[in-house]
């Protein structure tokens, strides 16, 4: 570049901004929501459908107040996944039982579990729910979706309230045990512990799990194995203790809407909505 100026501006305006010409582009890729895509398509710009995932959506869970396995597994299995991945995505998410986006290497091969109330209702009778509400915190834009889990769960029996608060306040929330579910989304990688190898050790125990001894040491071992195969197996052990006792309940993967610059060209717009490691083709040189 001869010129390159970096503009900051409110996530409402770029959209506008881009149309106008005041931007050339905006990272990541320029994603917009399908109605917005609209907006942009009405006004000769193009609108790409992502080929990674950009965005990994879970529900995090209080182990202090469902401190059960089986409550926990109940609680997954109520949920209609794929009805509330259509309505947070359009269409553009993937389902899921895993933290470990599905390109990843690291990735198992298994599907995710449908929803299976009756199963939930037995889970929950042989684990003694005492009928319990709970508060389940998410931020404004997921309220909507929070909404939808209310009935899912309520079906399988389970009562719980809902409370909007701003992310941090939810995040902390979860943290010192305020409340028991909370709705939340993050940007994923290709790495087999981006999300879990910071959430289960003594400085940030998230999700207040009883005995962190199992995960740390599954955990430690990951980052010390160096040999592929081994660490694949490594990583299939840990998910399926993660299975097993469901700590969190991943939910979906979502892709984005990418809107392209008329005046730049050259970028990979779906590739760069998640890490460098779908950007840039790594080669080691001796």
């Amino acid at each position: 570049f001869d010129r390159l100026v970096i503009t900051v501006l409110d996530k409402s305006n770029l959209l506008t901004a881009l149309i106008s010409g005041d931007l050339d582009y905006y990272a990541f890729g320029g994603s917009v929501s399908a109605d917005d895509a609209q907006v942009a398509e009405q006004n000769g710009l193009t609108v790409l459908r992502g080929t990674v995932p950009n965005t990994f959506f879970e529900l995090m869970l209080n182990g202090a107040s469902l401190p059960d396995a089986r409550i926990r597994r109940a609680v997954e299995l109520a949920l209609d996944k794929e009805l509330l991945c259509q309505h947070s995505t359009n269409g553009l998410g993937t389902v899921t039982d895993s933290s470990i986006p599905p390109a990843s290497p690291y990735a198992g091969e298994g599907s995710a579990a449908g929803r299976d109330v009756e199963a939930a209702k037995a889970l929950l009778e042989e684990a003694g729910y005492d009928g319990r509400t709970y508060r389940l915190a998410c931020t404004s834009n997921r309220a909507g979706l929070a909404a939808l889990m209310q009935p899912n769960l309520a079906d399988a029996g389970i009562s719980i309230s809902i409370e909007t608060v701003d992310s941090a306040t939810m995040f902390a929330g979860i943290y010192d045990g305020t409340y028991d579910l909370g709705v939340a989304s993050h940007t994923p990688t290709s790495l087999p512990t981006w999300f879990t190898g910071s959430r289960f050790n003594e400085d940030n125990n998230l999700f207040r799990v009883a005995d962190l001894s199992y995960y740390v040491t599954l955990l430690n071992a990951l980052q010390q194995e160096t040999n592929e195969t081994a660490k694949i197996d490594l990583v299939d052990e840990f998910e399926a203790y993660l299975n097993q006792e469901m700590p969190f309940i991943p939910l979906w993967f979502s892709r984005a809407l990418h809107v392209t610059s008329n005046t730049v060209t050259g970028i990979d717009y779906p590739s760069s909505a998640c890490c460098n490691e779908n950007v840039w083709e790594w080669e080691k040189t001796v």
